[in-house]
């Protein structure tokens, strides 16, 4: 029998799921459909936070901050659907609308049994007796590390806003909270552009192979002739030829020498920038923790709360419609918000 073909039930204590064909243990399953979900929790809370930082900002303000927050939605979205594709292949979706409709009901209807289980599989201890229990756990082990993603991405875009609304010096958002250097994808280095001798150089045309002469008989006058003025035809064409080339190579040579100005210019003016976030960030260095600070354990605090008191603030629902919303979040709707 070919026990990679045979579809299995499988069931997380809190109901049946679809079936599916293992490439891992339930427990590692269940360890990310558990991440995900509250990972995803957590972002719809962020998400939901900022837009309550953008009623109490300068809407001069507002731009900006919605646009990182955007893109940080997005970036935290796409990592999810990723993890979730990653670990449960083509029944990610099925899984994952499974696991948070059953997940919620269960919570709903206080059934603590499957929680041992849960534990186990997820290496909690110790061992959660009640939900408060496990989202505390699993906020503290399992999603730690986004959890503190998230604080201090909340922190940057309060701090920020705050020195911006007092002075207008103060750099771009999206500068402020890319000053540590920490993006994915650093800039490409541009290639130094060619000077214009080089594109001269490479733009003068080859020089004419000349005839080769046979020494066995005179040449004839006219063929001669004939020669010397198809040769000289073909050297006036090649010196207009070679003429364009030269006038296009120095424009090229000129556009790009301006090009590498300006983009000298943006750089080093972006430097600058950066340099003075770096500053302005040092001295708000015990303000900045403190607000993480702060942020962490509202956050804990929302998603640590039971279902009933949290997903109906941002997660869409109970049971089949919370899966639903889920799925939608994050595999089908980037305009949800």
């Amino acid at each position: 029998m070919n026990w990679k073909h045979v579809a299995l039930v499988v069931t997380l204590g809190i109901g049946l799921t679809a079936p599916r064909t293992f490439a891992a243990s339930p427990a590692d399953d269940f360890t990310v459909l558990t991440s995900c979900y509250f990972r995803f929790l957590l972002t719809e809370q962020v998400s939901a936070q900022a837009a309550l930082l953008l009623k109490q900002i300068p809407d001069s303000l507002g731009d900006e901050v919605k646009a990182s927050t955007d893109a940080w939605y997005e970036r935290q979205i796409e990592s999810l659907r990723a993890d979730l594709e990653k670990g449960l292949g083509d029944k990610a979706e099925d899984r994952f609308s499974s696991y948070v409709s059953e997940f919620t009901m269960a919570e709903k209807n206080v059934n603590t049994k499957p929680l041992a289980q849960w534990s186990q599989w997820l290496q909690l201890k110790p061992v959660p007796t009640d939900y408060p229990g496990f989202r505390k756990a699993v906020m503290e082990s399992l999603i730690a590390t986004p959890m503190a993603d998230a604080s201090r991405f909340l922190s940057e875009v309060q701090t920020w806003a705050g020195l911006r609304a007092k002075d207008k010096d103060v750099p771009p958002l999206a500068l402020w909270l890319d000053r540590a250097g920490d993006s994915k994808t650093a800039a490409a280095t541009p290639a130094k552009p060619k000077t214009a001798a080089q594109k001269l150089a490479e733009a003068e045309a080859d020089t004419p192979a000349m005839p080769e002469v046979s020494g066995e008989s005179a040449p004839n006058p006219l063929e001669t002739f004939a020669a010397k003025r198809k040769e000289k035809r073909d050297k006036a064409l090649a010196d207009a030829e070679a003429g364009m080339q030269q006038v296009a190579a120095e424009r090229q040579a000129a556009e790009e020498e301006y090009a590498a100005k300006k983009l000298a210019a943006a750089q080093a003016d972006a430097e600058n920038m950066k340099q003075h976030a770096e500053k302005l960030a040092a001295t708000e260095k015990d303000a900045l923790e403190q607000r993480k600070n702060s942020w962490g354990n509202r956050l804990k605090s929302i998603v640590g709360a039971t279902v009933s008191a949290a997903t109906g603030a941002f997660a869409g629902g109970i049971g089949a419609r919370a899966g639903e919303e889920a799925v939608n979040a994050v595999f089908n709707d980037h305009d949800h918000r």
